[in-house]
């Protein structure tokens, strides 16, 4: 595990130096890319980095990044941005709740943008689907033979859909038309005579499409017109469903179709549909062109002869601009895979199989209402050279980059997406362009108007001066010669058919050295004009590679600039009056050090170079500025020296230390009685001095952030007689009783152990009286004696012998 650790450990601090050397690659690729533009609107059109150095004088490339013009002293640098203005943002409401009496589900509703080359602006759409939107429904029927039994059918569809919609709308409209085909061979055929379909004279003559009915709310009127209706054929299956389609979009006020309303067209066929290049078998040869074409008195389309069926992406587009949902109502035959097909590329349509008698209608419309109004999906209209990418924000999951769509909603849920609004390039038609931003199926939209940045303001100021550009041989335009044809150098005082003389050349080759611009850069007309920005000077000798702090060499432009000695080339920086070191690291300022009691780090740490404080390792206080102490209780201990010095005049500091305490010391009598009348948090301070008295004192934070310190002027020590306060004790007699007292208790203790080893005695000495008492002495020989003679006893003696 630890071997693992390590290895790891060690793979990511050795990919730092690659990480860094890959940074810099990619900046000096960028300042390459930057280096390429010959003029301002090229150079901030090139790479959202790069910036113009306008200054009339001025050496190297100038068009680089803004901190490398810095750095070469560049006063005059163009570097546009981009930006966003919300002209029109009336917040989300119902009808009933809005002040215009019509509801508002997008906001905002129109946004300025100026928009730079490669860099994004971020505009937040919000959307609510209100309550009780109003609902435009138009039923757009295949009247061909074959759908003859549905015509009945569709007359009951108008109670049917008024009761299930009115759940879900108070306010709906019902409109009715028809479609067939075009009227000329192979399509459609004008015969009285029996047909091979089997419709004779009870069949309509053939059309391509008539309105029969526009929007209206009037639910009996709609049920007379299908009644009225007859069905037609055609020749060949495929109809001409597209043409109908094309012309309920296109026709809003033959249609009727309102401003404020969801729309829905049904869309109900058996067969299939021509498309844009069928018309050529009847010799159609002219594009559909999307304009309404319906004749004012019958109705029906006019140019069905004249112009070619719509394209799938025509249809799209249109249904798409008017936001209405198609609603493909097909029979399960082999044409409902084709339908299927189709729905993919239409945006926003419903697909669902169409039942012999129709009666499923009316469930097909109401779950394609019900879906349409529980889902939000986001689409535009911009230009191809703008791109815009979304973020939605659907629930409490968060952001969904890449999702323009958001489902499963509540009516009156709000929804919203960032969008992101990005410039490629510039349109080749040039200025405003302007688009919508809008919700599928929603009469409201954002419109964006942009300006994208593709020139600079410089630019249309350019001078024709013989003084400026070589006897007026250019226009100065943004503090450069642009040439006249046939001219180049930098004041254009070159001729193309010259060439560049051998004098020229060596004006460019620095001595003691045979390369022409240290092989850095091109001579022209005399001059070295550097390929890269890092490389400066007469002869592109030098280069900005002085130490670098975070990055930047000599700390960037506000602490000091790089030096290059041209006769040595050794670099250096030279730093302003308030950095120091060789990287213009260090601050010579100690103001972020300074604490409120003037000391440097609070006398707990030391001012590094870089004006941080870095506080000792063993003192309690830690922080910024080594004046926050865990332990402690408050800001006490900050004031405690002051207060010490400037009151009492004792304590660590020195007379110049004392001058430097910035906090207000106000003198008071009784620091404890001001608590009882102070609502805020009151923070008692108390120190007890070498006198074994108690100095009190607390803090005050004022408005402007300074602190005020009311200290008691007289200190408090405790008296044996009263126990209130007193002046000092003589510190003698506090000597002298302590020494009494030791002397005292040593006496004492010699005493005790005299008289332990009295009493001692006193028992064994009595031990030893009882014993002698009881002491008696025997009248025995000595063991030790021997007498000089001895007595044999004879065991014989007295006995007769035998």
């Amino acid at each position: 595990m630890h071997t693992t650790v390590y290895l790891l450990g060690l793979a990511i601090i050795s990919s730092v130096p690659a990480l860094y050397h890959c940074q810099q690659l990619a900046q000096n690729a960028t300042a390459d890319i930057c280096a390429e533009a010959m003029t301002c609107g090229n150079c901030i059109t090139r790479d959202p980095s790069c910036a113009w150095c306008g200054d009339d004088i001025f050496s190297g490339v100038r068009c680089d990044y803004v901190m490398s013009l810095q750095i070469r002293s560049c006063s005059n640098i163009t570097f546009p941005s981009g930006s966003l203005n919300i002209t029109q943002a009336q917040n989300l409401a119902d009808a009933d709740t809005s002040p215009t009496g019509q509801a508002v589900q997008v906001t905002p509703q129109e946004a300025r943008i100026t928009l730079k080359v490669g860099e994004p602006q971020v505009i937040r759409l919000q959307v609510r689907l209100a309550k009780d939107y109003p609902l435009d429904l138009y039923y757009l029927m295949d009247l061909s033979q074959s759908l003859k039994p549905d015509i009945q059918n569709v007359k009951g569809l108008a109670e049917g859909l008024e009761r299930e919609l009115k759940n879900l709308t108070t306010d709906l409209q019902l409109g009715f038309g028809s479609f067939v085909d075009k009227t000329t061979l192979p399509f459609t055929l004008f015969d009285v005579t029996c047909l091979n379909d089997g419709c004779c004279l009870s069949c309509d003559p053939p059309f391509s499409f008539r309105n029969q009915l526009p929007l209206t709310n009037k639910i009996g009127i709609f049920k007379e017109s299908v009644g009225n209706v007859s069905v037609s054929t055609s020749l060949d299956t495929p109809e001409g469903g597209l043409d109908a389609l094309m012309q309920v979009a296109a026709c809003e006020d033959q249609i009727g179709w309102r401003d404020r309303a969801r729309r829905i067209v049904v869309y109900a066929t058996d067969a299939g549909f021509h498309m844009a290049g069928d018309g050529k078998l009847a010799g159609i040869v002219q594009p559909n062109d999307g304009q309404c074409r319906l004749d004012p008195v019958t109705n029906v389309y006019m140019k069905s002869t004249e112009q070619d069926f719509p394209s799938v992406g025509q249809i799209n587009a249109m249904l798409r601009e008017k936001n209405i949902v198609p609603v493909l109502a097909v029979t399960q035959n082999t044409h409902y895979d084709v339908y299927a097909e189709l729905k993919q590329l239409i945006e926003g349509s419903q697909l669902g199989p169409l039942a012999s008698n129709s009666l499923n209608v009316v469930r097909l419309v109401t779950n394609a209402y019900k879906q349409i109004t529980s889902e939000v999906n986001v689409g535009d209209t911009s230009p191809d050279n703008i791109d815009i990418s979304y973020t939605s924000y659907c629930d409490a999951e968060g952001p969904v980059p890449g999702s323009s769509k958001c489902i499963d909603l509540l009516l009156q849920q709000v929804v919203e997406f960032d969008v992101e609004i990005l410039a490629q390039d510039c349109s080749p038609n040039g200025g405003q362009q302007t688009f919508t931003i809008r919700p599928f199926g929603f009469d409201e939209s954002l419109t964006v108007i942009a300006d994208v940045i593709c020139s600079c303001d410089c630019e249309s100021k350019g001078i024709k001066d013989r003084s400026l550009c070589s006897s007026a041989n250019g226009t100065f335009t943004c503090g450069q010669c642009e040439c006249d044809e046939g001219r180049y150098g930098t004041e254009c005082e070159c001729d193309s058919d010259s060439g560049s003389s051998p004098e020229d050349m060596s004006s460019c080759i620095r001595q003691n050295s045979t390369n022409v611009c240290q092989l850095r850069g091109q001579c022209i007309c005399g001059q070295c004009v550097c390929s890269n920005p890092e490389y400066f000077g007469q002869y592109c000798e030098c280069d900005y590679s002085c130490e670098k702090f975070q990055g930047l060499p000599c700390g960037g432009q506000q602490r000091g600039e790089c030096y290059c000695d041209t006769r040595t080339l050794e670099r250096e920086c030279r730093c302003k009056p308030d950095y120091y070191g060789s990287a213009c690291e260090c601050i010579s300022s100690t103001k972020d050090c300074e604490t409120i009691n003037g000391l440097l780090c609070n006398g707990w740490g030391n001012c590094t170079c870089e004006g941080k404080c870095q506080c000792e390792t063993d003192s309690p206080f830690r922080g910024s500025k080594c004046d926050e102490c865990p332990t402690c209780v408050g800001q006490c201990s900050s004031f405690q020296d002051c207060v010490l010095c400037q009151v009492f005049d004792k304590g660590p500091f020195t007379g110049e230390q004392c001058d430097m305490c910035k906090a207000r010391i106000t003198l008071v009598d009784d620091v404890k009685k001001l608590s009882m009348v102070n609502d805020t948090d009151f923070v008692l301070c108390e120190y007890r001095d070498d006198d074994n008295c108690t100095i009190l004192y607390t803090y005050q934070l004022q408005d402007n952030g300074s602190y005020t310190v009311l200290v008691q002027s007289e200190k408090v020590c405790v008296s044996p007689k009263d126990g209130g306060r007193r002046t000092q004790v003589p510190w003698i007699w506090i000597i002298i009783g302590i020494i009494a007292g030791i002397l005292l208790l040593g006496i004492f203790i010699i005493a005790l152990i005299r008289l332990w080893i009295f009493i001692q005695e006193r028992r064994e000495y009595a031990k030893f009286e009882q014993e002698r008492k009881g002491a008696g002495w025997n009248k025995s020989d000595n063991p030790l004696f021997k007498p000089s003679t001895t007595t044999v006893m004879n065991p014989m003696h007295g006995k007769a012998l035998e």
